[in-house]
């Protein structure tokens, strides 16, 4: 698995060590970073017999070349010469001895952000719908003797803000967009609990003008009827798994005046999964050519299986749901998928996230079941809400559902809401029960407006 994020990495701090401890020193880093911090961590294996100067200027031309205008460099022994290195304008950091060099680093680490729990503790504070804190939500697990399990989830965790939503749209088309062209920029009206239409809304009337932003409601047929627009531009946070895009293609496929106008139907991202991807792109394929069309995000994640060909070329059956069906066939849990992070304890660890996850998520999908039954009565009955019997959820739905929708075990969340392939012990609170005992279990975060319930006190 792979995650590419909007932000170029750069070297952040460089480490100079002897060749007898490296290996050692690398692992003691990898525990105490987050996720994905090989591209801000540099090294250079040295040997006592090198000589300083060569290496002092093959470290600052190294430095230069990366762009790592801001590093700071730990050096093990005497092997550089600080002085230049300092006026090159890197500070540097010495110790003989490793265990020293190790506590130097590990500041380091914390003060740029690269320490799991610093930069955990920085990314949910960037939430605006933050429920229990990371210390908090880590001791769940550490007094049931799962603490590493906590850690490795908040090693990946990612919180998109909506600064970073902005700035996405604002970067996803260009000056010439509107050159021989007329354009609307589009959210889509949904009044499901947690939809990010309400941020969409604000952060495109920032970037245009109110004349060229609407609101795309796929109920009214009629939208389209007289719709002064050569192209739409439909924007939304994030594209997972593609299931409801899908939907939304095939909405407005059955209208008329869609099919019938001459508009074109573009839609835009913050961020996007592989599997939305390929759902989409392969749905699009059965409409007519350029009619509609999906764009890929700077944030990119992948969540299909290493060595499954992403365009299901050998898919004899093109429709929707075979489509659905190879792409759930090929998902690998996002988090869990990084071998090096778990080692032998994967499977244990995706054992006891499920067992939570399962017991948290029924009580959502039973609400999302008593939603749906009462949007399909009338008002006459709306007073008949507590004798309705909300249908049985099928155990097979909350088995897709214990690691998040579709399995994708996702530990990438927005600012203001939460994607449904999210890992459920991360966004749902409840009472569960573990080993026999009773937890009242606090998350990361609340959504009220998913769950339809506001947040208790803690």
């Amino acid at each position: 698995m792979v995650v590419q994020l909007k932000q170029s990495p750069c070297v952040k701090i460089y480490i100079v060590v002897y060749s007898s401890g490296a290996e050692a020193l690398k692992r003691d880093i990898h525990e105490l970073c987050r996720l994905d911090w090989e591209p801000y961590v540099g090294f250079k294996i040295t040997n006592t017999t090198d000589d300083k100067d060569e290496l002092t200027t093959e470290l600052i031309q190294t430095l230069k070349r990366h762009g790592a205008e801001y590093c700071k460099v730990y050096v093990q022994g005497a092997g550089v010469n600080k002085r230049r290195l300092e006026a090159a304008g890197y500070p540097v950091e010495s110790a003989a001895a490793i265990k020293t060099l190790q506590k130097k680093i590990k500041t380091g680490l914390r003060d740029c952000g690269l320490e799991w729990r610093a930069n955990a503790d920085a990314e949910w504070r960037k939430s605006s719908i933050q429920f229990a804190s990371i210390d908090k939500w880590y001791q769940q697990f550490s007094d049931r003797g799962h603490g590493d399990v906590a850690k490795n989830l908040l090693k990946g965790l990612r919180v998109i803000t909506d600064a970073e939503i902005r700035e996405s749209f604002r970067n996803c088309g260009s000056e010439g967009d509107n050159v021989g062209q007329r354009c609307l920029h589009a959210y889509v009206a949904d009044d499901e609990l947690g939809a990010s239409s309400n941020t969409i809304s604000d952060v495109l009337i920032k970037i245009w003008p109110e004349s060229m932003v609407c609101s795309l409601n796929l109920e009214n047929p009629d939208f389209f009827t007289g719709l002064k627009a050569d192209v739409l531009y439909v924007y939304e946070d994030g594209l997972w798994s593609g299931v409801e895009l899908v939907e939304r293609l095939a909405q407005l496929s059955r209208m008329g005046s869609v099919m019938q106008s001459n508009v074109r139907i573009e839609f835009r991202y913050c961020a996007v999964a592989d599997a939305g991807l390929a759902a989409a792109r392969l749905a699009v394929s059965n409409y007519s050519p350029g009619k509609f069309a999906v764009l890929s995000a700077e944030n990119h994640f992948r969540f299909i299986r290493d060595g499954v060909d992403p365009t299901f070329a050998d898919l004899e059956d093109r429709s929707d749901a075979a489509v659905r069906e190879a792409i759930d066939g090929s998902i690998e849990p996002y988090i869990f998928s990084r071998l090096g992070l778990w080692g032998d304890s994967g499977m244990q660890a995706v054992q006891l996230c499920g067992e939570i996850g399962a017991q948290l998520i029924k009580p959502f999908l039973e609400h999302q079941a008593r939603k749906k039954v009462m949007q399909s009565v009338s008002p006459s009955a709306i007073d008949m809400e507590a004798a309705l019997e909300i249908p049985e959820i099928d155990p097979g739905k909350i088995l897709k559902w214990k690691l998040g929708a579709g399995g994708f075990a996702s530990t990438v969340v927005f600012q203001s809401s939460i994607p449904k392939p999210v890992l459920p012990l991360i966004w749902l609170g409840g009472r569960v029960e573990l080993n026999g005992e009773q937890i009242e279990w606090a998350p990361l975060f609340w959504d009220s407006r998913r769950t339809g319930v506001a947040a208790p006190r803690i």
